[in-house]
Parts: C-alpha cells; sequence; structure tokens
C-alpha cells in the first residue's frame, strides 16, 4: 500500500509510525514544513528502502503572529503538498498538526480523488482561535465560528480520526466506528543520547547549581511569566530556557537584569537528552484557556528521560491528570503562583521526592510508550478503512 504521513511539525512519533510502515512493506511518503520542523536532522536518521521525506518548502517565511501573512503562507504549504500527494497516489493519507486552512483544502481533495483520509488531531486549532480572538468580541466569534466549522467538517470528511486525548472528542461529532485514541509517545531510543556532555555543560553555564530547565516552543497557550517569576524567587537556581521565538526574546530581556535566567536556542531532537541531562527539575506552563487545547510533547521527553515535573497547568486538563495520576511532579493552577512557587521550593530541597518523581516518570514511560501497542492500533484504523 502507498502512505502518505502528512506531519507539519516532524514529530518523533510520527516518524516511528513511518518507519514501521516501510519495515511492513507500504511504500511511505512523509511530508512536513520544512522552516516549521521541530526535531532538526532527526527524520534522516529513520532510513528504509521503503521511506521517502519531502519537506514542504514555502517561499516566505513564516511570521507566527502575522496571522494575514501566516494564512496565505498555511495555503500555500497546502497547494504544494497536494502536488507532491497527487504525484503519489496513495491509497490512505494520516494528517497531524496541519493548520485549519490547508487541512480542510487537502482533506477535501483528497475525498474527491478517493485517496482515505486519518484526521490525527494533536491540537484543537478552534479553540485556540476562539483564545486568540476573544478581544475582539464580535469579529472574533465569527472567525471562530467558521474555524470551528470546518474542523469539524475535517473530522466529518475523514474517514478516521485519531485523538491524543479521549477529552478531545467532546468538541467533534460523536461516531464511535470512526474515532480511536491514541495517546502520543516518544520512542524510548531516546535515551541513548542520555549522557553528560562537557561542551553542553560548559555552554549552559550549570556550575554545579540546582537546575530548573524548560524546552520546546513558547506561544500564547504558555504561561511564560512563571519562568521570569522562578527566576527572581530563586536567585541561586538556574532557569535554563531552550526555546525561540517572539516569548523567548522577552525572557532574552529579562535575562540581562536575572542573571540565572539564560535562554538558548532550541536544540535536534538527537542533542535534546544532553541538555535535559542537567536538568534537576522540568517545567511546563500552560495558562487557563489552554486546559483542552493540547498535550505538550515535552512531557514525554521528560518522562522518557526520568525528570520530574514542576507544572503550572489547568486544574482540568489532560497535562494535570497525567501528572498527578502517574505520580510524576507536583502541579498547580496557573493563578496560584504562591503554589508554584512552594512546589519548586519543596522540589528543590527535597531530594528523596524529586528520586520517586524521576522513578515514576521512566515507569510511566516504559509502560505506556509501548510501541508494539501502538503499532497494533495503527493495522487496527488501516484494516477498518479498507
Amino acid at each position: 500500500m502507498k502512505i502518505v504521513i502528512h506531519d507539519y511539525s516532524c514529530h518523533p512519533f510520527t516518524l516511528e509510525v513511518a518507519s514501521y510502515f516501510a519495515k511492513k512493506g507500504h511504500l511511505v511518503n512523509y511530508l512536513f514544513s520544512k522552516q516549521i520542523n521541530l526535531t532538526g536532522t532527526y527524520y534522516k536518521e529513520h532510513k528504509h528502502k521503503n521511506l521517502k521525506f519531502t519537506p514542504i518548502i514555502e517561499k516566505k517565511k513564516i511570521k507566527k503572529f502575522n496571522l494575514i501573512s501566516r494564512r496565505f503562507i498555511e495555503i500555500e504549504h497546502g497547494n504544494i503538498s497536494w502536488k507532491v500527494i497527487k504525484n503519489f497516489q496513495p491509497q490512505l493519507i494520516f494528517f497531524a498538526n496541519l493548520p485549519i486552512d490547508p487541512l480542510y483544502f487537502l482533506i477535501k481533495e483528497c475525498k474527491k480523488s478517493n485517496f482515505k483520509t486519518v484526521f490525527w488531531v494533536q491540537d484543537i486549532y478552534h479553540l485556540a482561535i476562539k483564545n486568540y480572538f476573544k478581544k475582539i468580541p464580535l469579529i472574533g466569534r465569527l472567525i471562530y465560528k467558521h474555524y470551528q466549522l470546518i474542523e469539524k467538517k475535517c473530522s466529518i470528511l475523514s474517514d478516521k480520526n485519531i485523538f491524543i486525548s479521549s477529552t478531545f472528542k467532546k468538541f467533534f461529532p460523536i461516531n464511535k466506528s470512526k474515532n480511536y485514541t491514541i495517546n502520543n509517545w516518544i520512542p524510548l531510543d531516546v535515551i541513548r543520547n542520555y549522557r553528560a556532555d562537557c561542551a553542553v555543560e560548559k555552554k549552559l553555564k550549570i556550575e554545579s547549581k540546582f537546575t530548573f530547565m524548560y524546552t520546546g516552543t513558547i506561544s500564547l497557550k504558555h504561561q511564560y511569566e512563571n519562568l521570569i517569576l522562578l527566576a527572581i524567587s530563586f536567585p541561586d537556581k538556574n532557569i535554563i530556557i531552550l526555546s525561540e521565538g517572539k516569548f523567548a526574546e522577552i525572557l532574552k530581556k529579562s535575562s540581562k537584569y536575572l542573571k540565572n535566567l539564560r535562554v538558548y536556542p532550541l536544540v535536534s531532537y538527537q542533542e535534546l537528552p544532553k541538555y535535559l541531562f542537567y536538568a534537576n527539575v522540568t517545567l511546563v506552563n500552560l495558562k487557563d484557556e489552554a486546559a483542552d487545547l493540547c498535550v505538550p510533547s515535552k512531557i514525554l521527553t521528560y518522562c522518557a528521560l526520568s525528570k520530574p515535573i514542576l507544572a503550572s497547568v489547568p486544574k482540568n486538563s489532560p497535562v494535570n491528570i497525567m501528572i498527578l495520576n502517574n505520580n510524576i511532579g507536583l502541579t498547580s493552577i496557573p493563578t496560584d503562583n504562591v503554589s508554584y512557587l512552594d512546589n519548586a521550593r519543596l522540589l528543590s530541597e527535597n531530594k528523596k521526592l524529586r528520586n520517586k518523581f524521576s522513578h515514576n516518570a521512566l515507569k510511566f514511560a516504559k509502560e505506556k510508550f509501548n510501541i508494539n501497542f501502538v503499532y497494533k492500533k495503527f493495522d487496527e484504523i488501516i484494516h477498518s478503512i479498507f
């Protein structure tokens, strides 16, 4: 069978699925946005005669906070992707992480060409749009309702839907025969690069100090102010941020006055374990509006590398439930700075508690990231379509 996996951001777990399909004898074409790619050159490690990679190269640079320009570039991405898909003539396409406009266009075109599609719901974009435009109620509501409608249409038109959390299902039409829940995971081979590295230690200026570390993108859904608060409240601790973009630049400006707050560019997925090796505690921060939006994959990486977590997240979010149910860290709600700092202090002072969370995190990863179980789910989806 000819299969396309189109992951706009190029995540480790979608790469692992692509490799699995290739090893089973399917011809796989993996598409992603070259400039949005989150894992650097990691995709090049997945080599197989049946697996091809097609980075989609947009003509202009995506400006995340220029919505008009961004929309036109995302539409361009969809048009280029369609040419690749049409030329490849697959029987089945998995769509993950695509913005709504190109996603809707591609699913409609696939429907016309009788290509079967799976909508792999990683984020609920219409909720993010609702939160973004809430300051302009009338126009914002019209835009939100438009994208709510077409995101739902994507789930209706697709042959199958995959939700990374069962809580996502309430935002889409219920059709039990079409819908599957597959929680995201991290390939456990990430552990192979989990070791001390003198060059990394020197770059981060660790100096044997206790280190809180945040990795990944910082966007409107993240409570980046907590990172500044942490640096102010714990001047004797390192607050290391691996990120890029608008909010990372804001943190950089703060770091001129807070010498323990240091911001470095994102690193490739292969190199990330070498950096996280030096984290005593890892950080997750989500605003209240992000409760139902997403499950940050950074948490999964933290678990795979046996790291305790300090989280400021909405009480009813899948992230909070995951951390508390598996006893892998301490959480507080975004508006409760007192509890956040108390939790930070407790984790920094109680090594026994950190070790307990570390043990539980790795146990959780080994149990939940069982790739054989995941593969069975994908095989089940394919067999239900054909």
